[in-house]
């Protein structure tokens, strides 16, 4: 069982202590949440459980892996989550998340990917540092 209320608390707490630019979501059982969030001043996106919108943050973060650019905290549960995670290739060469049974889940993972998304298409980082304040104008 998700704990919604907890999860709540905890975003908005962490809104106060870091800059969160957007929170990517997914909108099957998340809008709710996601109301809640940006009642509280914290801009969220759906993102959508599409090959469409995982497949590129998906081989991202794979091409990060396999480079060894990519960490965490060792946290057991984000590990065993991304041992859970089976890619699912279309004819297209899409890259989907799958779990090969229901007890193995991928939720964690998702939510890297979803997150790995925004940060890559999020407009608010595709500004630079530089332009922002005026010293290269492009």
């Amino acid at each position: 069982m998700t704990d919604y209320d907890y999860i709540e608390r905890t975003l908005i707490a962490d809104s106060e202590r870091y800059r969160i630019v957007d929170l990517g979501f997914d909108p099957w059982h998340g809008t709710q949440l996601a109301t809640h969030l940006a009642d509280a001043g914290i801009e969220c996106v759906e993102v959508p459980q599409t090959a469409r919108n995982l497949s590129d943050p998906m081989k991202w973060i794979q091409a990060l892996i396999v480079d060894g650019r990519i960490h965490h905290d060792g946290n057991p549960v984000l590990a065993w989550a991304i041992g859970n995670v089976t890619a699912q290739v279309d004819r297209n060469d899409n890259v989907f998340p799958r779990k090969e049974t229901t007890e193995k889940k991928i939720d964690p993972a998702v939510a890297l990917i979803i997150a790995m998304s925004r940060a890559v298409n999020s407009e608010a980082l595709s500004t630079s540092i530089y332009e922002s304040r005026g010293v290269m104008v492009l």
